[in-house]
């Protein structure tokens, strides 16, 4: 009896948890990672989880990692989500000042080497951005002006 009660136990505060998802587990591949780096995960100062594991991914091309993080931070994994590496430690920030949508739980999201591989992906997804809204806008005077 004594053991049914444990084990009932034990159950419920395991069920507990993954109930109320206290710890929620995502991806991040990278072309490239440091050497060492610290376990814990950033963002504006404030610890938002950790990893959990590293591994090569798709037959060495990406190196894959096992993050958690605490469930009062889950609104921070959004597609516009992006990861970098600064003096050692992973920084979680957007990649773009636009809304994303929530990625669940197991998702998979992208990574920088450090934070100069990020701002050049910034910056050409911006001057692409900027070269499809002129294309749209230059369509439009054209229409406008025949």
């Amino acid at each position: 009896m004594l053991l049914f009660c444990i084990g009932f136990l034990a159950l419920f505060f395991a069920g507990t948890t993954a109930a109320t998802g206290q710890i929620n587990r995502y991806y991040i591949l990278f072309e490239n990672i440091p050497d060492s780096f610290s376990d814990t995960i950033t963002f504006k100062t404030f610890v938002i989880g950790k990893v959990i594991s590293k591994e090569l991914y798709e037959e060495g091309k990406y190196v894959r990692l096992t993050i958690e993080i605490r469930h009062k931070y889950q609104y921070l994994m959004q597609t516009n989500a992006t990861f970098y590496f600064k003096e050692g430690k992973l920084i979680c920030t957007t990649f773009i000042d636009e809304p994303g949508a929530l990625v669940e739980p197991g998702g998979t999201l992208y990574g920088f080497e450090n934070q100069p591989l990020l701002e050049v992906a910034r910056a050409k997804y911006k001057a692409g951005k900027l070269y499809k809204d002129f294309k749209e806008w230059w369509r439009e005077f054209i229409d406008k002006i025949r």
